[in-house]
């Protein structure tokens, strides 16, 4: 039986208690100002599960998965600097492809690969400092198209380290962007 319930603030039980895989609690966590750690987990879990994803819908995808497919990158495509249709694009891409599988477990653990897409997404296209990821994942259907799952393999590896350094390079900017406008508030601050 499925149970309905809202998360409406921390939970009041310790931490190592909490069903970090519950859709809302990953929601919760990555919905305002999403920590490195909560991060660094997210994409380690997508480091394990889309490779194999990948490499399984290479050898088991059917013409209605490859539509799938083709039509998220289509979206992506069409997207252009729309941040929000480009997120939710990217994360119709890495359903379908996790669908093509046909795994029902893995097609399940989308729910964790989209909190962290999402978030990552949000964070990367919401600042608009990243790489055209568009080949890449052409990369990855033309592959899982070909039925090649070593290079399904690859291609979502690339994905997965340009995804890794856009992200990085926004804190950076971030970072950075902090710095100055903490240097300038010093600055006037000891003007006064």
């Amino acid at each position: 039986m499925a149970e309905a319930h809202r998360l409406v603030s921390a939970p009041s039980t310790p931490r190592a208690d909490w069903n970090l895989l519950d859709s809302d609690l990953l929601r919760w966590q990555g919905s305002s100002a999403p920590t490195d750690s909560f991060l660094g987990d997210l994409a380690e879990v997508r480091a394990i599960v889309e490779p194999a994803g990948a490499r399984l819908a290479a050898t088991r995808r059917t013409a209605a998965d490859l539509d799938a497919l083709r039509q998220a990158l289509d979206a992506m495509v069409a997207a252009g600097a729309d941040a929000d249709a480009m997120v939710e694009a990217d994360l119709a891409f890495h359903r379908a492809l996790l669908d093509a599988a046909h795994n029902e477990l893995l097609s399940r653990i989308e729910v964790v690969i989209e909190a962290g897409l999402r978030v990552r997404d949000r964070i990367v296209h919401g600042a608009r400092h990243f790489s055209d990821s568009i080949p890449v994942h052409q990369e990855l259907l033309d592959a899982v198209e070909a039925g090649d799952p070593d290079a399904a393999v690859a291609a979502v590896e690339s994905l997965l380290a340009q995804a890794s350094d856009d992200l990085a390079a926004v804190r950076a900017h971030q970072d950075a962007a902090g710095t100055d406008l903490l240097r300038r508030k010093c600055l006037e601050d000891n003007r006064t």
